[in-house]
Parts: C-alpha cells; sequence; structure tokens
C-alpha cells in the first residue's frame, strides 16, 4: 500500500497564507487554501473608483529578505522578478498625546530615535536587518516583540489596543 501524501489546508490567502502554502508545499504536502474573498492576497489588494485605482493594502513593506527567502526556496532569484528601493524613512507614527516617532531606514538612527522618542533603550532597538534570518520573530524584548494589551513600562507613550482573537 502507498503512503498516502499529507495534506495541509490553509485558512486565508493573504500574505502570510500563501506564504504557509508555499513552504508546505515545499515539503511535499498537498495544499489546500480557503480564501473568502473572490480574489487572493488579503489585505494587498486594490479596488477602482472611476478612473482611479487605489491600493488598499499596506504602506509599509517591511521584512523584505523574507520575502527573497520564498523565491530562494522555489528556486527563483526575487530580482528577476521584482527590486526594492529602500527610502531613508521607513514611515512616521503618530500618537494621541502628541507624540511622534520617525521610523528611519537606517538601524542606528532609527535606535537613536526610538530612545530621544519613546526613551526605549537602543539595544532594545534592534534593526530587522539583525536578526536570524529564518526568524520571523524579532528579539524577546523589543518594544514590539508582544501584542500590546496595555502601555508597556518602555513604551509608556504607546497606546495599544487589545488583540481580538478569533475563536478556536
Amino acid at each position: 500500500m502507498e503512503a498516502q501524501q499529507p495534506t495541509a489546508r490553509i485558512v486565508g490567502a493573504g500574505i502570510a497564507g500563501i506564504a504557509s502554502a508555499i513552504r508546505w508545499a515545499r515539503k511535499g504536502y498537498a495544499v489546500h487554501v480557503h480564501e473568502a474573498n473572490r480574489y487572493p492576497g488579503g489585505k494587498l489588494s486594490q479596488f477602482q473608483l472611476g478612473d482611479y485605482r487605489f491600493d488598499a493594502g499596506p504602506s509599509l513593506f517591511t521584512l523584505p529578505f523574507l520575502v527573497d527567502e520564498l523565491f530562494t526556496l522555489c528556486g527563483e532569484d526575487p530580482r528577476d522578478h521584482f527590486n526594492y528601493l529602500k527610502k531613508t524613512e521607513e514611515c512616521r507614527y503618530f500618537w494621541d498625546d502628541g507624540t511622534r516617532l520617525t521610523a528611519h531606514s537606517d538601524p542606528a538612527e532609527f535606535a537613536s530615535e526610538a530612545e530621544r522618542v519613546l526613551g526605549e533603550p537602543q539595544p532594545m532597538c534592534a534593526p530587522t536587518s539583525t536578526w536570524p534570518a529564518a526568524s520571523t520573530r524579532p528579539p524577546k524584548d523589543c518594544f514590539w516583540s508582544a501584542p500590546c494589551t496595555k502601555p508597556r513600562p518602555t513604551c509608556g507613550a504607546m497606546r495599544c489596543r487589545p488583540w481580538r482573537h478569533c475563536p478556536v
């Protein structure tokens, strides 16, 4: 009797679902992706209003090395498909209390800004480029590493809403 191919079922065809499907397929699984929308991509979508096209998805592309890793995993050179343009400022954060934080793409500048604005010690602001390539998680003590249910002592300026969990 032949061994049956293992099956993986992925709920959601957003970027995480697509990435998971690629990884499971590369491990030899028969992959089934289930999506509620009529299109894949989740937040990576667009809509048309008259003659105008609007991006409905994220405006910040973090951890591009993980996208590159998926292409490499499939034997493709990501540069054959697209290139990234690195900006000096990735984004700006604004809080209700007037706090403003500029997220610089230069790791040292970002760490210095986070320390100046949030009082976050520079070692806690490890840049993503120093995280292990196989890791998708920031360092344990990093100020953005845990879901915020209330302001933490090291990020008192941050105002976070509690995470809502889907019932299992």
